[in-house]
């Protein structure tokens, strides 16, 4: 795990400014005339997904997907993913094209659970993401943590923009593997990402709390911790 979370996590002040700045940034998006999941819409997302979510529930899983966003695509890509409308190739089957075997490992049937979170190709990955659960929540990751956004024991707002990042990052060696027969981007690449975009949760943090008197390190200054 590298040294911006670990810090977060041990520090009081941090965890509470960000708490504070998140939960001002939901309500003022809370605060818009924006339409609710509705019941049908409820029990599709909940027969999707096998759980049993209140159309509440499932509406501010929503508005924090569109309101801590690093980049547009990421908020689309989960909204497609929540609602399983990726274009996987067990979807392409059911349209007459293709085997509806992964592309990367070649050996069980494409869907986003696999895709995102069964895949061997993804272990890199979800070991990093294990470390981080078992060191901040004491239990390792769950599919539901990645996919829906779940994440027990961690800020809701901070790990939609983490997962924002790890989703485009398995979705680029996908789709690199389908169509290019590329190798894939460098797993530092993504701790790079993950980096800058903690860091700018940091930085939202010191800018709207000048007072705590954050020790705020640029991320050019600040080297990756290796994961053990």
């Amino acid at each position: 795990m590298f040294g911006w979370y670990k810090g977060a996590s041990q520090s009081s002040a941090l965890s509470s400014s960000l708490a504070q700045v998140t939960g001002e940034i939901f309500k003022q998006y809370r605060n818009r005339n924006r339409r609710g999941v509705d019941n049908e819409l409820k029990k599709k997302l909940n027969r999707i997904w096998k759980v049993s979510w209140s159309a509440k529930q499932w509406t501010y899983r929503f508005q924090c997907l569109w309101a801590f966003p690093t980049a547009s695509k990421h908020s689309f890509l989960l909204w497609l993913l929540i609602h399983q409308g990726i274009w996987t190739s067990v979807r392409a089957l059911k349209a007459g094209k293709g085997s509806g075997f992964c592309a990367r490992c070649k050996t069980q049937l494409e869907d986003c659970t696999h895709l995102w979170f069964y895949c061997k190709h993804n272990k890199k990955v979800l070991d990093f993401l294990n470390s981080v659960f078992l060191n901040i929540c004491n239990k390792p990751m769950e599919l539901q943590d990645l996919l829906l956004g779940n994440c027990k024991g961690l800020d809701v707002p901070l790990w939609n923009i983490w997962r924002g990042i790890i989703v485009w990052f398995i979705w680029n060696q996908r789709n690199d593997a389908v169509f290019q027969n590329a190798s894939s981007p460098p797993f530092s690449l993504l701790m790079y990402d993950l980096q800058q975009a903690s860091y700018r949760c940091c930085k939202l943090v010191s800018d709207a709390f000048p007072s705590d008197n954050l020790s705020i390190p640029s991320p050019e200054n600040q080297q990756m911790a290796e994961l053990e």
